[in-house]
């Protein structure tokens, strides 16, 4: 293979970064020359091409109130046609985060398969012992999260650090900020907005290879499918679930500003005395001593028109209604079916009749593409982990065990048997024999042997005795 150092005017991460070095790197040197006490975090660290992490600049990225128009400008600003950004849409997606029943159904989701026992399996169906204990360690539980979130935000690029010779595993795992990461030019950014980078997934094909600026010894690239076509990734869950989630924060603000009027009491005082008069603030302490709810002080003469609940008409009925819809939809999305989360007790896990809940064989659908997913980005990983110096075997796979799943065939198979065998009962008492033994062991999966029946006995001789009539016994 030829390779290329491609030449570009912009300038490299380790330009960018030896600029500033003496702003965001300190020394390591406290007041009076002494050592600092204390760890630098990793963007304020030398720039290292171990770690992605110290490429990025020490700035605070912003939180903003998201709205349905920051959706939109989100996704235009990823599918801009030579400068495409990811900032927008993971700005957006800090917010997402913070809805207490889309986080709760997305770790309802998450732990399908992060409570899933694993173990891997040499190229004969061996467990391999050694390489699952390895894997069986809080950095490998780590990972798993770091790759499974990618569904959520379109892309992780997970950080590995190098191996402790003592345990054989990685001393950390991290995740690389995903504002800093752009999926289409496979960099990561000092500063947000910028376009060149550190590379983490160089550029290669048959007659060349891109290697300047090249990070990609430590980092595991796990993107998403881009179901659209305009960019290299998906934009993750989060995307589909932002509209939902803004009504679900406008509603609830609303519905608090509706209990606010209609449902908190409002003390209202009447006084001829001077406002900031003496006996006027001692009246203004008072009322506001009493309570946190709202108060007022008018004239003798003036008017305040309460407006009670009762007289509001069924507005509020409305918060109660689109809030459901809401969750609802969320719930479908994320776990398969709108009542996966709002179930009665026991009902989720029972069958109905003999057969699976929708609300069961919905999760179950979402357990087995998942666990699907986790092992097809495990088993891509590998290479990564023995180059770094894992004590991988050639030719493992990683299994994720299934029990539900296992119990499920095994249900379906027990009555499709049910049914065979009462046919087969049915044919005998017809007169009619099986044919093929051995399809009958194929469709039902047992073995069966041929029971020889018993040879009949002969029938046993009478012997009749006679006796004379001294007692003597005599033959007939």
């Amino acid at each position: 293979m030829k390779t290329i150092v491609y030449k570009s005017a912009i300038p490299t991460a380790k330009v960018i970064m030896d600029r500033p070095k003496n702003l965001f790197s300190p020394l390591g040197t406290g007041i009076g020359g002494n050592q600092m006490s204390y760890i630098l975090p990793p963007n304020m660290r030398p720039p290292n091409p171990k770690d992605l992490r110290t490429y990025i600049a020490p700035v605070q990225f912003a939180r903003v109130r998201a709205d349905i128009s920051s959706i939109v400008e989100a996704v235009s600003e990823a599918e801009q046609g030579f400068y495409p950004h990811r900032v927008k849409l993971q700005r957006l997606f800090m917010g997402i985060d913070d809805n207490l029943f889309i986080k709760s159904c997305i770790e309802r989701r998450r732990e399908l398969t992060l409570l899933r026992d694993f173990h891997f399996e040499d190229d004969k169906g061996n467990i391999d012992e050694k390489t699952t204990e390895l894997f069986q360690k809080e950095w490998f539980y780590d990972f798993r999260i770091h790759a499974w979130n990618a569904k959520l935000y379109g892309y992780s690029l997970i950080q590995i650090s190098d191996i402790d010779k003592s345990t054989g595993v990685p001393y950390e795992i991290s995740i690389v900020p995903r504002e800093h990461v752009s999926p289409d030019r496979k960099n990561v950014t000092t500063f947000i907005y910028s376009i060149g980078g550190a590379v983490f997934q160089p550029q290669e094909t048959k007659d060349y290879r891109v290697t300047e600026n090249d990070f990609s010894g430590h980092a595991i690239w796990v993107p998403t499918i881009s179901e659209q076509g305009h960019s290299s990734c998906g934009y993750g869950m989060y995307y589909n679930l932002a509209v939902a989630a803004v009504f679900l924060r406008n509603n609830l603000g609303f519905n608090a500003d509706y209990v606010e009027m209609f449902a908190q009491p409002f003390r209202h005082a009447k006084t001829n005395h001077i406002p900031n008069s003496p006996e006027w603030n001692q009246l203004a302490k008072l009322l506001n001593d009493m309570g946190n709810s709202g108060w007022a002080i008018t004239g003798m003469d003036d008017l305040i028109d309460f407006v009670d609940a009762n007289k509001s008409g069924t507005g509020y009925q409305s918060y109660d209604n689109l809030e459901h819809r809401l969750k609802s939809e969320a719930a479908a999305f994320i776990l398969g079916h709108p009542s996966a989360m709002q179930v009665t007790p026991g009902r989720l896990g029972s069958s109905q009749g003999g057969q699976q809940s929708p609300e069961q064989a919905a999760i179950q659908d979402k357990q087995t593409a998942d666990g699907k997913s986790e092992t097809r980005i495990v088993e891509n990983a590998l290479p990564k982990f023995r180059k770094l110096g894992m004590k991988i075997p050639e030719g493992v796979r990683y299994i994720l065990s299934n029990d539900d799943e296992e119990f499920q065939a095994q249900k379906r198979q027990n009555d499709t048997n049910l049914v065979y065998f009462s046919g087969l009962a049915q044919a005998k008492a017809a007169g009619l024999e099986i044919a093929d033994e051995e399809q009958v062991e194929e469709m039902t999966k047992i073995k069966f042997t041929k029971v020889e029946e018993p040879t009949p006995a002969e029938p046993m001789k009478v012997v009749k005795n006679f006796y004379d009539n001294r007692g003597k016994r005599v033959l007939a």
